[in-house]
């Protein structure tokens, strides 16, 4: 199953390629032969958990893209289980949290984040960590380009016209949101301003 998708992003997979991955996440059981230190095992047992955390990965960007924020939190969760300094499953968990509606969680998300690096690798999160955590901050997050081969493939097409369809959605619905807001930020300034009508 792995092998059919490796080289496509999670945010390119069709529902029957998520559904088969998430298939064969299910039967990883835990590490192949946990507790041999054999140097085949060693090789095999680290050669299937990188397929395992990558086939993760896939599937948080398909939850992402389709609005199954949830599913893709419990992903990201599994990863870090695994790698609790892997940045970049930091930030897909900071995106779906805020889509979630939870911006505490996206917020708290980022401390997590910078706590794992500092601790394992002695690092700061990067500049493109920092900036998506200034968006949700700021209770806003730009769109991402999540397809950047697209209208490589012809054949592609409809899934890809599919995809933008969905992002655009997602993004009709956070700009609505956002006028919401600054109706009731003007609501309340007149109010303040003019006093109860």
């Amino acid at each position: 199953v792995f092998h059919q998708v490796k080289d496509r992003p999670g945010e390119q997979i069709d529902d029957l390629a998520a559904k088969q991955l998430q298939a064969a996440v299910e039967l990883y059981r835990g590490d192949l032969l946990d507790g041999w230190y054999h140097d085949w095992c060693l090789y095999e047992r680290e050669r299937l958990q990188q397929i395992f955390l990558s086939m993760l990965d896939k599937l948080m960007g398909y939850c992402e893209i389709h609005h199954y924020y949830e599913q893709g939190i419990d992903y990201g969760v599994s990863i870090l289980r695994y790698d609790r300094a892997q940045e970049q499953t930091h930030c897909r968990l900071m995106r779906l949290h805020f889509l979630a509606g939870d911006r505490t969680g996206a917020l708290r998300q980022y401390e997590r984040c910078a706590s794992a690096l500092h601790e394992e690798l002695a690092i700061a999160p990067s500049e493109a960590t920092l900036a998506l955590y200034e968006q949700i901050r700021a209770n806003r997050l730009e769109h991402r380009a999540a397809y950047p081969h697209a209208m490589r493939s012809p054949a592609a097409l409809p899934d890809q016209l599919c995809n933008v369809l969905a992002h655009l959605n997602q993004f009709q619905a956070e700009l609505e949101l956002f006028r919401q807001q600054v109706a009731s930020e003007i609501a309340s300034l007149s109010e303040t301003l003019n006093g109860p009508r």
